[in-house]
């Protein structure tokens, strides 16, 4: 069961993109462990969207209130080879890079 967490600083991403960035994510992984794109399969995806507290994202010391953002994935040990982790990290970077042209 691949589960995702993205942590982001509070108010900077609203309900509607929070839910496209999930589902895409989502998708991507369950693609990448080779499942099937159906309601079964995206039952065992789990994703949590943390807000994190303004003023308590702090990064060299200094507080950041603008929009960055931590992922973080976690698959079973043994679920991919080389590639398809190579791939995951793939796919959770173009997000990334959709989610900086918010």
């Amino acid at each position: 069961m691949p589960l995702i967490k993205i942590s982001v600083p509070e108010n900077t991403i609203d309900h509607n993109k929070k839910i496209r960035i999930i589902k895409y994510l989502s998708q991507a992984l369950l693609k990448v462990e080779g499942l099937p794109n159906t309601k079964n399969s995206r039952s065992l995806a789990w994703c949590f969207f943390n807000e994190i507290k303004n003023g308590t994202w702090l990064v060299g010391g200094e507080v950041k209130n603008d929009l960055m953002f931590y992922i973080q994935v976690y698959l079973f040990k043994e679920a991919l080879n080389k590639k398809m982790k190579f791939l995951s990290i793939i796919f959770v970077t173009e997000e990334k890079i959709f989610l900086c042209d918010l």
